[in-house]
């Protein structure tokens, strides 16, 4: 309603129409950076095929890591298939979260992932959370991922 603010904070006159313009073009596939647009959505199919193949070989654990999110998440929908969200790099600046059914791990504190990847396709993941700049990052989470050779 009020779009002209994001170029000027204190100007508060309301556009209605030209305020939904922006929402609703963004929800077409405006933009090749929103999930509904047209490049967006071939690059998932390709993701998903690529995992779901991988997975479906047997050939070790698939790690799939993703970032933006405002937190730090780790799933696990099936055995041998993981996603990491690890976009948090900001303090005070925390996306809400809730615990789903493939939920391992899930935190809104900022921080960051490590993976050691090993020779036999064995990972260690480590979630490190950073609670203020003040204070040194502890280790929230780790899990050791077998590889095929486990």
């Amino acid at each position: 309603i009020f779009p002209l603010r994001h170029a000027v904070p204190w100007l508060w006159l309301p556009l209605p129409v030209l305020g939904s313009a922006y929402p609703i073009a963004r929800a077409s596939g405006y933009s090749e950076q929103d999930v509904t647009s047209e490049e967006y959505q071939h690059y998932i199919g390709m993701i998903g095929r690529v995992v779901n193949s991988a997975a479906a070989r047997g050939r070790g654990p698939v790690i799939f890591a993703s970032g933006h999110e405002h937190d730090l998440q780790v799933l696990q929908p099936k055995d041998d298939l993981w996603y990491l969200v690890s976009g948090n790099g900001v303090l005070d600046h925390a996306t809400a979260i809730s615990d789903g059914p493939n939920t391992v791990f899930a935190s809104e504190m900022a921080g960051y992932m490590t993976l050691d990847v090993y020779e036999d396709g064995g990972v260690m993941l480590k979630v490190i959370g950073v609670e203020d700049a003040e204070r040194d990052p502890v280790t929230l989470f780790e899990k050791w991922i077998p590889g095929k050779g486990d």
